[in-house]
């Protein structure tokens, strides 16, 4: 029999491991393993594979039965055994596609699995790369939240020197106001951020499900961005890589366009049984078809093939071109907003925290007004949730552009 404690230990190893934060990674994992898109695609792959098994071989041979040359008139009609040119007969037929038909099938069927996989790898990169963003999206809106709690102490604080101030006599009895006018304006954008909260939480639980209501564990991550490595990677761009299997999906049916234009053999072997009073007899036929007679639709066919080839050639061209534009652009907004972050950082921060701590000084001492310092708190408040808000969007413009263009993070 179980113990008892043993039980609860168990059930509290399993409640741990249900419950247990959410990474950054550990979500890109999770959407990756649990995606019913890529399940689907994972069946795709199984049955293009199944397809490759019989590729290339000879068709199945058929099995001839029949009767030859039975009288229909006279004192013999109708009868099996009576007529020297009556026989029941029994063969196979088979057809002998030429090789080169062969190959050209046998290129398709490993071309539909190659493409089925690089459907796939491009379907995957896109689910981490979601999930990854809606995760970094959650995280930013909670360090926001932080810093809104972090204000609101603030602010009860900046209320009890306010009354301390009227205490003394100095100040004006409408100051008593401010901070509760402040403290409603943080409650409104407490409330926009509750949206928000709400909103990237619904995103991330597309993704990983139910464990997007789980704490979020760790920081957003450390990562930069090589923009000469990218560019010089672009061709490995999942999008791009994509089309290799469809060149080689094209050149397959090129190949089997013009196995059209040569022959194929069939080989029929049959065995005649007479009646009694008659020998038995055998039957060999070789048939060869005739591509020749055609020439001109082979031809066509195989122009066809040969301009659909062309397309997919310049179609990658052209995605190739979109990818590199679409890159620039995200290593522009990348750069922009490196700088606005030192700015930020290094300027309007430290400003702002002076003015905070030069207002309230003079409204201590009796020379300023409190209005004028909750401005300039107001001021710090914006520069301290615009830091939060471009951090946000660096890490994932960052991550999006890695996951996108290097298909994976380093």
């Amino acid at each position: 029999m179980i113990k008892l404690p043993f039980l609860l230990v168990c059930m509290g190893a399993a409640t741990v491991s249900w419950s247990a934060p959410l990474g950054f990674h550990a979500a890109m994992d999770r959407a990756a393993a649990q995606a019913p898109e890529l399940a689907a695609l994972d069946a795709g792959i199984g049955a293009a594979q199944a397809r490759t098994v019989g590729a290339g071989d000879l068709p199945e041979p058929r099995l001839l039965l029949g009767i030859d040359n039975l009288p229909i008139q006279g004192q013999d009609a109708w009868r099996l055994s009576r007529d020297q040119m009556t026989m029941r007969s029994v063969g196979l037929m088979q057809e002998l596609p030429n090789r080169p038909r062969r190959d050209a099938e046998v290129e398709r069927a490993a071309a539909a699995v190659s493409g089925a996989r690089a459907e796939r790898h491009q379907l995957e990169v896109a689910v981490r790369r979601e999930a990854g963003l809606a995760w970094l999206e959650r995280f930013h809106i909670e360090r926001q939240f932080a810093l809104l709690d972090e204000l609101d102490e603030q602010n009860a604080l900046l209320g009890r020197t306010v009354e301390a101030t009227l205490a003394g006599g100095a100040g004006s009895p409408a100051d008593a106001l401010l901070p509760r006018r402040e403290a409603a304006e943080l409650a409104d954008r407490r409330d926009e951020l509750e949206v928000a909260l709400h909103q990237a939480t619904a995103k991330l639980r597309r993704w990983v499900g139910e464990q997007a209501e789980e704490p979020l564990e760790g920081a957003s991550p450390a990562l930069t961005v090589n923009a000469a490595e990218l560019r010089s990677r672009l061709d490995e761009h999942p999008a791009l890589t994509a089309f290799a299997p469809r060149v080689s999906l094209a050149q397959a049916e090129l190949h089997s366009a013009q196995a059209e234009r040569r022959p194929d053999w069939a080989l029929e072997l049959s065995y005649g049984h007479r009646g009694a009073a008659f020998g038995d007899m055998l039957s060999a036929q070789v048939s060869l078809s005739l591509p020749m007679l055609v020439r001109a639709r082979r031809s066509s066919e195989v122009d066809a093939r040969l301009q659909s080839l062309h397309q997919i050639e310049a179609q990658r061209v052209a995605e190739y071109r979109e990818h590199l534009q679409m890159l620039d652009a995200e290593l522009a907004e990348y750069q922009s907003l490196q700088s606005q972050l030192v700015r930020v950082r290094e300027q309007h921060l430290p400003l702002a925290q002076q003015e905070v701590e030069l207002t309230l000084a003079a409204y201590r001492g009796g020379t300023g007004t409190l209005d004028r310092a909750l401005g300039a708190r107001r001021a710090l408040i914006d520069a301290r949730l615009r830091q939060i808000v471009l951090e946000g969007r660096l890490a994932a413009v960052t991550a999006g552009v890695l996951l996108s263009f290097h298909g994976e993070l380093p």
